[in-house]
């Protein structure tokens, strides 16, 4: 089945810390495919909260579309995005500084923003011994913050 995009209004679903599109034709919302739009077989009600922050969640609308966005200036979930394009190719090509190890930087409340990311250097000792790191990585990941 094939809609006019004119018919639809579009939500951003956070699933799993993944986004899923999906539409609403009518009151039935069904998942948004490149070409095909496939019926989902129940009806959705997109979120009210942020599943990274819990605060309510703002349908804003532009043109003939909607979508739910976090306002929290301080919502992790938006951080965390924004420091993974901070530090990739696109970015700062920061080599070593994944979404994975940013998120575990976050963890350990090493990192709570963009500047954190070049006082890095404080913790070392300690991130050298935390699985997963060892002194080459560490090292490796500390000359390509020097080098950004």
């Amino acid at each position: 089945m094939k809609v006019l995009a004119m018919q639809l209004e579009k939500y951003l679903i956070p699933l799993n810390q993944k986004f899923v599109w999906y539409v609403r034709v009518k009151e039935k919302l069904v998942e948004n495919y490149i070409g095909d739009i496939i019926m989902s077989k129940e009806y959705l009600t997109p979120p009210v909260y942020c599943p990274a922050c819990g605060e309510k969640l703002s349908i804003i609308k532009e043109k003939d579309t909607g979508f739910l966005k976090c306002l929290n200036p301080m919502c992790q979930g938006k951080l965390i995005n924004k420091l993974n394009h901070f530090c990739s190719k696109k970015g700062l090509d920061i080599k070593g500084l994944s979404l994975a190890t940013l998120e575990k930087l976050m963890e350990w409340n090493w990192v709570n923003n963009i500047i954190d990311i070049y006082s890095l250097n404080q913790y070392k000792e300690e991130w050298i011994i935390k699985p997963g790191f060892g002194r080459k990585s560490v090292d490796n990941i500390l000359q390509s913050i020097k080098d950004s």
